[in-house]
């Protein structure tokens, strides 16, 4: 079966400004410059995605309307955080003030963190391998978020409620993979002579990125299977 394609994409979601994590400047419509400088779409060609792209979306446009409101320019914006870059403090939580910093800068170093740390899920969200690391980017993202809207906690709680959602259903996915893999492994290698303590030895850390005890249990589970005669 083939993905579900965003309809909107071309008509839509391609053209709006704030549907791109790195832009040339506020006020400039991709059409407008050829899209030159708009990189990292979030709502992309497949709508496959939208759980949970559709609440990050709302979150950049909220950032993005408080950025604009404090900066003429993503130049000023980025010259503020260029100073931050230069600081000999460190920002190191996003609820730390940084006494030598202005609030302007603050919130410039505030700003790009978010963005770097949407990027980076959105990256990782692309490998079905990587799918826990994006959402782990975008709790991240989403509590600095939460520092730079403080007005409006209710677009990002409702983004980290549904992502969070969406984390559980992944790590749901990921542990029934890795059971398969455990029943996969003992369905071609298991011996009546091979003890189950010697199987989740030999898989532990080396098949499965799982612990001795959590191999074990899937193999206990496999016997049970087993002798009740299902596959």
């Amino acid at each position: 079966m083939g993905r579900i394609k965003n309809h909107n994409w071309m008509l839509e979601h391609r053209h709006d400004p704030d549907n791109w994590l790195r832009i040339p400047e506020f006020g400039v419509r991709p059409a407008d410059v050829n899209f030159e400088g708009f990189e990292v779409p979030i709502l992309g060609e497949y709508a496959d995605e939208f759980p949970w792209k559709v609440p990050v979306f709302e979150v950049v446009h909220s950032v993005r309307d408080e950025a604009r409101e404090r900066f003429k320019t993503l130049k000023q914006l980025k010259a503020e955080y260029s100073v931050t870059l230069n600081s000999a403090e460190l920002m190191l939580e996003p609820n730390e003030n940084p006494a030598a910093w202005t609030s302007r800068q603050m919130f410039a170093a505030k700003y790009f963190w978010f963005f770097h740390s949407i990027e980076l899920a959105i990256g990782a969200y692309e490998s079905s391998e990587h799918q826990l690391e994006a959402m782990a980017y975008l709790a991240n993202g989403l509590r600095v978020a939460f520092h730079l809207r403080d007005d409006d906690a209710s677009t990002i709680e409702k983004a980290r409620s549904e992502i969070a959602r969406i984390a559980a259903s992944s790590r749901h996915r990921e542990n029934h993979a890795m059971r398969d893999q455990v029943f996969a492994w003992l369905d071609q290698h298991k011996t009546p002579e091979m003890s189950l303590e010697k199987a989740a030895e030999a898989m532990a850390g080396k098949l499965v990125p799982l612990s001795y005890r959590a191999v074990r249990d899937h193999c206990t589970a496999w016997n049970k299977l087993r002798r009740a005669g299902r596959p």
